[in-house]
């Protein structure tokens, strides 16, 4: 499945953040394949097993911030090494 939505979006698993609210669906599945992954956790639950996702927020209002942040320490990283 996450292999497939790679191939229709011609990404690779390491430039994709998949988002969602499933441990099982949206963290360990896309880990598995090789993506990164922010877990929704609205219930605020403890972590099922010992992946470690990219980010655990409680609200999707979250996920920009963390977004704009990592894309602009990539970008700040891409610039440097133009130097």
């Amino acid at each position: 499945m996450y292999t497939t939505a790679l191939q229709a979006f011609n990404k690779k698993p390491e430039e994709t953040i998949f988002i969602g609210d499933s441990w099982k669906h949206d963290v360990v599945g896309p880990m598995e394949a090789g993506m990164e992954a922010i877990w929704v956790n609205f219930r605020r639950e403890e972590k099922p097993t010992d992946y470690t996702p990219y980010a655990i927020v409680s609200s999707i209002m979250e996920i920009r911030d963390i977004l704009v942040s990592s894309s602009l320490s990539s970008s700040k990283g891409e610039e440097e090494s133009d130097e």
